[in-house]
């Protein structure tokens, strides 16, 4: 279920970021956020080259799984009836899945879920 709701995550993503680049990053990111909504609107000064450096080394964090699918039936209302009994359950999922502790004792492997 774990890779299943991180694919479901990257696939919404994906569509997000087709229709609004910068609704991808979470709030803490506002003035990067203002460069991909409305670039004309910032000052000739607006060091653009500190926010793209901050991209590519991963220092801008971006939006969670349920922040995603939140923003996705914004853009996609008409698929929330459908959708909306599968995807609530895919942030508890994911969370447990990407922080999940392998222990490998006598060749057996424990997973130790986080509460």
């Amino acid at each position: 279920m774990g890779n299943l709701s991180i694919s479901v995550e990257l696939m919404l993503k994906s569509y997000i970021a087709k229709k609004s680049f910068g609704m991808l990053f979470d709030a803490g990111a506002s003035e990067f956020k203002m460069l991909f909504a409305s670039p004309q609107s910032l000052p000739s000064d607006f060091n653009w080259r500190l926010y793209w450096d901050m991209l590519r080394s991963n220092s801008i964090k971006t939006i969670g799984i349920d922040q995603t699918i939140s923003i996705f039936y914004v853009l996609r209302p008409e698929l929330k009836p459908a959708m909306h009994p599968h995807t609530r359950f895919l942030g508890l999922f994911e969370i447990r899945s990407v922080h999940a502790i392998l222990q490998i004792i006598n060749d057996t492997i424990l997973i130790d879920w986080p509460s």
